[in-house]
């Protein structure tokens, strides 16, 4: 009879273990179920990532490929078109340089000179050759300046600013452009060179100033007015007429350079003297070689 009892408890517990041992069976299923789906899921992305990035390196070599194609062209059109342009602007660049160079090196000039003290000693001072400068006289000649010294000394003397730089900047910007309207609006007067001028240069005398008078339109030169002085330029066609002759008329001085056309380097100074306009600081041109 015992034994009985025992079989009849066993058989109920046998069924609670099945019921469990089966639900655990479906939540496992149902768990690689949940996985599989999952990782379909997954594998459908990666791969659609995949395609996405390989549209992408295509759209992007396809780009490159186009901007180099399109760079390729934009430079051969500048090679063959817009290189005298390009030259200009390089020109300009360096001269905006040159500029600022200039106004650094006055500055730590000043800077070394208040950390420093005096410039240099009296022992410093040893006497310079004579200068090409000349000094003007109330009777118009000119007379060379005596020998001078100078002082010596390896703190550099402040660079000299150029009062004419912003007036030269506008009339080459106006010529390279070939804007004759700009010139007319900056200058003050057109000029040519006064017939008695005229007449002591072609008996080679230099020895005195260069006179100019005004003429209503047919000027070889025009004056620009900054800062209460007078800079005189030559006009675009006199300009351009310096490539081929370079006369000696006690107004601009010529240096060679490996530039294509002629260039204003420095204007000459005039001051104002009766009807008349005198040449009282020589000016500069750089003439192709």
């Amino acid at each position: 009879m015992q034994y009985s009892i025992i079989s009849a408890l066993s058989l109920p517990i046998s069924i609670v273990s099945m019921c469990l041992v089966w639900d655990q069976r479906s939540k496992i299923k149902k768990l690689r179920f949940y996985i599989d789906q999952e990782m379909g899921d997954l594998s459908e992305r990666l791969n659609s990532i995949s395609d996405e990035i390989s549209h992408l390196q295509h759209n992007v070599i396809s780009q490159a490929v186009a901007s180099i194609s399109k760079l390729s062209n934009h430079y051969a059109d500048i090679s063959e078109r817009d290189i005298p342009e390009l030259k200009r602007d390089l020109k300009i660049m360096r001269r905006d340089i040159t500029q600022n160079t200039l106004e650094l090196d006055s500055l730590k000039f000043i800077k070394r000179s208040n950390a420093g003290g005096e410039l240099c000693s009296p022992s410093s001072v040893t006497p310079m050759q004579k200068p090409t400068n000349q000094t003007t006289f109330a009777d118009n000649t000119l007379v060379p300046q005596e020998n001078v010294s100078v002082p010596s000394s390896d703190i550099p003397l402040p660079s000299v600013l150029k009062p004419f730089q912003d007036v030269l900047d506008r009339y080459q910007n106006a010529v390279d452009r070939n804007d004759r309207k700009a010139l007319r609006q900056m200058q003050l007067h057109e000029l040519n060179i006064a017939a008695e001028s005229e007449s002591l240069l072609s008996k080679a005398d230099f020895n005195q100033l260069t006179k100019l008078e005004t003429v209503v339109g047919g000027g070889s030169y025009i004056i620009i007015g900054s800062n209460n002085r007078y800079w005189l330029f030559p006009t675009a066609q006199t300009l351009d007429g310096f490539s081929l002759n370079q006369p000696r008329k006690g107004v601009f001085l010529y240096e060679s350079s490996m530039l294509p056309k002629p260039v204003v380097k420095e204007p000459a100074e005039v001051r104002e003297d009766g009807i008349y306009w005198l040449v009282i600081h020589q000016g500069s041109i750089l003439v192709p070689r």
